[in-house]
């Protein structure tokens, strides 16, 4: 009976092993995952610096005004006051900024909404690079929109 105790506890250490090793490859790669992230959002500030006008025409004009639209009235609306495909968080900021608050589940909320635009001839696209824009919208992306 101790043996198979003795064998039971060196599985236990040998899958708690594992399970070490594998948290430290996650944390590795959360890092770089992060250093990613921090460098995307750096080039964005830098641009949005360096074209200020442009920043200024993507965000809505009015707070609040969204509030009083449906959600798929106020994506339509946000993509339309873009000059260029927006990716879904984009998107929730604009919608956030514009009044949008639609419970717990926004970011869920948003994307089924944008899904449900996008099918069957519907007014809203996802272009190749993951970001949105409106069917019959110019969709030329810079190298910036492309991931590292």
């Amino acid at each position: 009976m101790a043996d198979h105790h003795r064998l039971m506890l060196d599985e236990l250490r040998q899958d708690l092993a594992s399970a070490e090793m594998a948290r430290e490859q996650i944390e590795l790669r959360c890092t770089r995952i992060q250093a990613a992230i921090e460098l995307l959002e750096e080039k964005i500030q830098a641009a949005a610096e360096e074209e200020p006008h442009q920043a200024e025409s993507e965000s809505q004009a009015e707070p609040g005004v969204l509030a009083r639209m449906s959600m798929p009235e106020a994506i339509q609306h946000c993509l339309s006051a873009s000059s260029r495909p927006l990716s879904k968080r984009e998107l929730m900021v604009m919608l956030r900024e514009g009044g949008k608050r639609e419970g717990n589940h926004f970011s869920q909320h948003v994307y089924n909404t944008l899904y449900r635009l996008s099918k069957d001839g519907g007014p809203v696209r996802q272009e190749d690079n993951g970001r949105w824009s409106l069917v019959g919208t110019n969709t030329d992306s810079t190298p910036s929109d492309s991931l590292l």
